[in-house]
Formats: C-alpha cells, sequence, structure tokens
C-alpha cells in the first residue's frame, strides 16, 4: 500500500543494510566499546490527520566506539567514534500492532556528550 508517495515498509528494505552492515562488522572482528553510553529517547510524539501515521521526535547521545582490535601487526583501529549528540524527527507509521520508520531526518547534531541536550 503507498500513500503520498512514500513507501511505508521502508523499515524493511533498511533492516537489510544494517544487518549487512553488522554481518561486514563481524566478519572484520569490529567490537563494540562503551555501549552503556548510548542513550536514545523519544521526546514527543505528535500524531497526523491519519492515525496511523506519527512524527516522533527523538535524541541520541551516544558515546560508544566501533573499533578494530590491535594485532601483533597492527595498532587498533576506529571504526566509528560515536562522540555525538544528535536530535532527529522520524517519520512512522502504523501496520497492524507495529509503527514503522518510514523517514528520518536529523534536526540537530553536535559533537561530544552534551549534558541536558536531550532535555
Amino acid at each position: 500500500m503507498r500513500r503520498s508517495g512514500r513507501n511505508p515498509f521502508a523499515a524493511l528494505e533498511y533492516a537489510a543494510d544494517n544487518t549487512a552492515a553488522i554481518v561486514g562488522w563481524n566478519a572484520d572482528g569490529v567490537e563494540l566499546r562503551q555501549p552503556e553510553s548510548v542513550e536514545f529517547s523519544v521526546q514527543a510524539v505528535e500524531f497526523g490527520e491519519v492515525a496511523a501515521e506519527a512524527i516522533a521526535f527523538a535524541c541520541l547521545l551516544d558515546g560508544s566506539q566501533l573499533v578494530i582490535p590491535s594485532t601483533d601487526t597492527s595498532p587498533e583501529q576506529i571504526v566509528d567514534a560515536g562522540n555525538v549528540s544528535i536530535r532527529s524527527k522520524y517519520l512512522v507509521v502504523r501496520i497492524g500492532e507495529s509503527w514503522l520508520v518510514t523517514a528520518r531526518e536529523e534536526v540537530e547534531s553536535v559533537p561530544g556528550l552534551v549534558e541536558g541536550f536531550c532535555g
């Protein structure tokens, strides 16, 4: 079912790409460091005229790192340093009992873990 030219099953398409990235990281021996520093919170939700659509405003604080550990022949390599605070809005649609993300827009991004950034 399509409305307004958006694919309501976009989240399923993203899932395949995300799975491929994770499989690749695992194959490369990438490790996640400081996962406890990741905080994601939904700040507000605005429902549209169609009850099955909404805009969710969220905030992410990410102090984690993806790294390839050092070996005898190479130093540790940082794949993704995280260390960012991001406000985003998500277009979500309800399909059955699930809400799926169909689009994401980054509203604001600043380097570092900024205290009070998420409210």
